[in-house]
This record gives structure tokens, sequence and C-alpha cells, in this order.
């Protein structure tokens, strides 16, 4: 039979091995809870979007990173990734970066597609990519105005005048169309959009 003592005994060393896993589990628990980021979401896309506002690219590169660790906003944090990225002159690596952005997502998808674009086009002096990218966000969203507008200076560079002018007529339907661009509608296949650049 076992006596009270040996029983006290069992129940002292049963308390002394769970104190002890105890103990283990929260040193192993602890460096993983201070590499953490607990910072809020909502905090770090602002913070994101305010340096990349500010020109601060090594910041707004690395707060993005941060966004894309967060499963809620990896596509926004992709976004600021590439941004980041192609201002700071790394072009492919943002580009590689965009083609990875879901289109689970329409108005992130398009934003993807036109920066895409911004880059092809500006940056890469691609127009031909930045075309098909074009058409890509208006495929998303027939109405996105800066894709109609890109698209319309891009044909209208190369001469492709009669193919520019549905994205022109886009442009004024929505009330979002310069004097320039009523006077190259007004020419039609005449028009020859900005000579020097095309030099």
């Amino acid at each position: 039979m076992i006596d009270r003592h040996t029983r006290r005994s069992g129940v002292m060393d049963a308390r002394i091995v769970w104190t002890f896993l105890f103990a283990v589990a929260l040193l192993i628990a602890l460096p993983v809870a201070w590499r953490m980021d607990w910072t809020p979401t909502q905090r770090l896309f602002r913070q994101a979007r305010s340096a990349l506002e500010r020109a601060d690219y090594a910041e707004s590169l690395r707060l993005g990173r941060r966004l894309m660790d967060r499963a809620s906003h990896r596509t926004e944090g992709m976004l600021f990734v590439a941004e980041s990225l192609a201002r700071l002159g790394e072009f492919d690596e943002a580009l590689r970066l965009l083609e990875q952005v879901p289109a689970d997502n329409p108005s992130l998808a398009e934003t993807a597609a036109l920066l895409t674009a911004r880059i092809q086009c500006d940056d890469l002096h691609r127009p031909t990519d930045a075309e098909l990218s074009l058409r890509k966000a208006l495929r998303i969203n027939p109405a996105s105005l800066p894709a109609h507008e890109k698209l319309a200076f891009i044909l209208g560079l190369a001469g492709r005048s009669g193919e520019a002018l549905p994205h022109r007529l886009a442009l004024v339907a929505q009330d979002q169309v310069s004097v320039h661009y009523l006077s190259l509608l007004a020419l039609g296949n005449t028009a020859v959009e900005n000579p020097e650049l095309v030099e």
C-alpha cells in the first residue's frame, strides 16, 4: 500500500516536471515572440505609403517587405516593394514581382498592370510590352482612365492614331481630356504626337 508521503512525493515530482517543461517552452517561445512584428497592419500600410510619397524608397521597400509577410496585405506589400524597386532602378526585379500579383483582387491587379506598363514604357523604353500590359489593365477594368490615357499616348507616338481614337474618346466621355487631346482628335490620322520624343 502506498503511504501518504510517497503519494505527496509523486505529486511534487510531477509539479517539478511540469514547471520545468513550462520554463523550457517559455525559453523557446520568447525569442520567437521577440522577433515577431507586432505593428498593426494598417499602420504599416500608412507608413509604407508615406515613405513612398516622400521618396524614401529604401524605407518603403523595407516596410513593403514587412507587409508581404502579412497574409491579409501580401499583395499590397508586393506593390509597395515593386514600386520601390523600380524607383531604385531595379526594374527587372520589380517586373518579376509584379508578374506574381494574383488576379483575385481586380483593383490591385489593375494597379500591377499599370505599374508594369509604366516601368516598361518610361524606364525601359519598351512601348510594345507596355501596350500589352495596358491592354491587360483594360481587360480588368475597361473604364481605367490611366490605361486609356497611356495607351492613347503610346499608340499616338507610334503613329497609330486610328487605334488611339477609342482611348481618346474614352477620356472625352469621362471629362478627362485636355485641349491637346481634342486637337489630336481633330487632326485624326494626320496627327503626329510628340515628334521630339519619337526622335
